[in-house]
């Protein structure tokens, strides 16, 4: 909200200085337009006063032709850089002074952000994961195979999952090996309706590419930071396992999809916001 509120004054004044500088620009046009009348209307007067003075064409209407045209290309002269120099000056201040106003803006912006990287960085994968023990999945034997419609089950189970994790026994817990997620196994089982078989899933060329990069592995030291920007720099990135050093073959320590990680990140942002306010 203060953010959205200093813009809105920033708007405003932004507005308030174009104002000002389309007054002053228009009044400045003022003497401008007198300058050049009088350029134009020089050769008039001219003959006017040679006129009214009855003066017969010859040396002496020259002189007062010469006269005149000279005073009004002095005074032209003599004026326009002045008029020219004021209202460049007066424009400029105003226009400089917007943006030094923006700059100082985009400096507290940036400044907000740093801010909210930061306490990021103190929030640790490991607090806000899911535990191994409350994650529902598919256990694929290591030398053998299981029934993809172990698979369906997860997903048309009473809680209506949209991932279901594959994972495989090792002699100190378990390990991830893939996570489906409900629209590429309907797209599978809709190619291949007599296939019954997990390891003919994960082997199957389009499931591979669809899941290529959405599976990452992380260390339990690692921040929720550290997901932002794993999944800034590769978008593909959904689901997230957490081991003790960030390695597949490592026990998974527990699991968080990309909405989780993008949950506190508004969460903590939302803090920040309360924070400045107070």
């Amino acid at each position: 909200m203060a953010t959205r509120s200093s813009r809105h004054q920033s708007g405003l004044r932004s507005g308030e200085r174009l104002k000002v500088a389309s007054w002053v620009f228009r009044v400045s046009c003022i003497p401008l337009a007198i300058l050049v009348t009088a350029w134009i209307a020089a050769p008039f007067a001219d003959a006017a006063l040679v006129g009214c003075l009855r003066i017969r064409p010859g040396a002496a209407e020259c002189q007062v032709s010469d006269l005149v045209q000279k005073s009004v290309k002095e005074l032209a002269t003599a004026l326009l850089p002045i008029v020219s120099g004021w209202i460049g000056a007066v424009i400029a201040y105003y226009f400089v002074t917007d943006a030094h106003a923006q700059a100082a803006q985009d400096a507290q912006l940036l400044v907000g952000a740093h801010g909210f990287r930061s306490r990021l960085k103190r929030i640790l994968l490991r607090q806000i994961m899911r535990l191994d023990t409350d994650i529902h999945g598919v256990l694929l034997p290591s030398d053998g195979d299981a029934l993809l419609q172990n698979v369906e089950q997860v997903f048309k189970g009473a809680e209506a999952r949209t991932r279901a994790v594959i994972f495989q026994p090792l002699l100190n817990g378990r390990k991830v090996v893939e996570v489906i997620h409900h629209s590429t196994y309907f797209e599978y089982k809709d190619r291949n309706r007599e296939q019954n078989s997990i390891r003919a899933l994960l082997n199957d060329p389009e499931v591979e590419k669809r899941l290529r990069g959405g599976t990452v592995w992380m260390p339990e030291t690692a921040t929720v930071e550290d997901a932002l920007t794993r999944m800034q720099q590769h978008p593909a990135v959904q689901d997230i396992v957490v081991t003790k050093n960030g390695q597949q073959q490592e026990p998974i320590l527990g699991y968080l999809t990309n909405g989780d990680v993008l949950r506190h990140c508004v969460a903590s942002a939302d803090r920040g916001e309360d924070e400045s306010r107070d």
